[in-house]
């Protein structure tokens, strides 16, 4: 797949899970920890996106995997091939750690979100 078909179809996939959670782009931005413009750029399919910033939107938009944000064919192989394509088989890492780094990306950790008040100890 070509690179910016793939930002144009998670740009838009991003957008209708942002619509579909009610969140306005200021909102999702705020919540994901980059500018509004930013965001708009994303889901316009002109910005790359980071991949920490894949899991970032996952949580803010409640998904329950980074892979509903890829492309709908085959998005198992669309998170292998980023995986492959950030971190080489080397020395430092095996077949099995990207492959384990692979399924982290189909999981969203679930993180408490912030709730504005206060923790007190």
């Amino acid at each position: 797949m070509e690179s910016a078909t793939l930002y144009l179809q998670i740009g838009e996939k991003i957008r209708r899970a942002r619509a579909g959670a009610g969140k306005t782009q200021a909102q999702a931005a705020a919540e994901i920890g980059i500018s509004r413009a930013s965001l708009a750029n994303i889901e316009a399919g002109r910005q790359q996106i980071l991949v920490h910033h894949l899991f970032a939107i996952a949580r803010a938009l409640d998904l329950n995997k980074v892979a509903d944000l890829l492309p709908d064919t085959d998005a198992a192989d669309v998170a292998t091939s980023i995986v492959r394509s950030v971190i080489p088989i080397g020395r430092d890492v095996t077949e099995k750690q990207r492959h384990d780094i692979s399924k982290l990306i189909n999981d969203v950790p679930q993180q408490p979100k912030p709730t504005g008040k206060k923790q007190t100890r």
